[in-house]
């Protein structure tokens, strides 16, 4: 009679390529992980951090621990945006917003500052290149 419990010499090799495999894999991603959306959860379990790279634009938002996007970075082919929000009775932020864009029809780039009060862009501060700064804000 024999013991069938016992592995058998094909169950012992195939579970050493399995442990090789393993050991390949974990090399090749210590270094580095390839994935399009991460999120970086606080010991509660509530969402602190979301990196996503979609086709065309990156970004990256720091989440207050009630799940307010307080602060944001976004990177496209054409502009890039630094954003920081407050929290306001109305469904829309007020935020701050820095940007950068690139040249268009020969325009140079566009940089500024601009201001949003519940949504609505009031005032702000931009250049385009090689040109005078220009200071700009919408009647109350």
């Amino acid at each position: 009679m024999s013991d069938d419990t016992l592995p058998s010499t094909d169950d012992l090799a195939a579970v050493e390529r399995l442990r090789e495999d393993v050991a390949r894999l974990r090399l090749e991603v210590e270094t580095e992980v390839r994935t399009r959306r991460v999120v970086v959860m606080d010991a509660s379990g509530a969402d602190r951090i979301r990196l996503t790279a979609d086709d065309d634009v990156c970004r990256v938002v720091l989440i207050d621990p009630n799940g307010f996007e307080r602060l944001g970075f976004e990177a496209a082919d054409a502009h890039g945006v630094v954003r920081i929000a407050g929290r306001t009775e109305s469904d829309h932020p007020s935020q701050v917003d820095v940007f950068a864009l690139d040249p268009e029809d020969d325009q140079g780039a566009y940089v500024g500052v601009e201001l949003v009060d519940q949504g609505n862009s009031v005032a702000g501060f931009t250049v385009v290149e090689s040109r005078p700064p220009r200071t700009w804000t919408m009647p109350h």
